[in-house]
């Protein structure tokens, strides 16, 4: 699997916004890395960890400034998110149980859910952010 790095075309042109995705890519990529040493069992555990807490901040954050300018798909973002935390925290649970997740299978999902998220339903809220004075 090829590793992702986040470019230019996943910004939703909200500089606080960008950063905290960004961070979220970050998170992937170690994982990636640690994969591509043979150590991605041993610290899958901890990053989801990670994402769990960092998504938490990064939701409660996106959805406030959502909330602030009363963002018309609010709703729909809050459930997202929501869906969202509760397969990190499944995942949590299945791995504090003695579940052994494959790292590859973690990474896949935390891929597919961060690319389609923020381009299929960040995005939207950037030009109308953009048209509040959010930049």
């Amino acid at each position: 699997m090829a590793k992702m790095e986040w470019q230019a075309i996943y910004s939703v042109n909200v500089s606080k916004m960008d950063a905290q995705h960004k961070q979220l890519f970050k998170l992937i990529a170690d994982l990636h890395d640690a994969m591509s040493q043979k150590k991605g069992e041993s610290v899958v555990a901890n990053t989801v960890k990670q994402l769990r807490s960092y998504t938490v901040t990064h939701f409660s954050e996106e959805e406030a400034l959502l909330a602030k300018h009363n963002y018309p798909a609010l709703a729909m973002q809050k459930k997202l998110h929501q869906e969202f935390v509760g397969k990190v925290e499944q995942i949590e649970k299945d791995l504090k149980a003695g579940g052994k997740l494959v790292a590859v299978n973690v990474m896949m999902m935390l891929n597919e859910w961060l690319l389609g998220h923020i381009t299929k339903v960040d995005k939207q809220y950037g030009p109308f952010l953009n048209e509040k004075g959010e930049k």
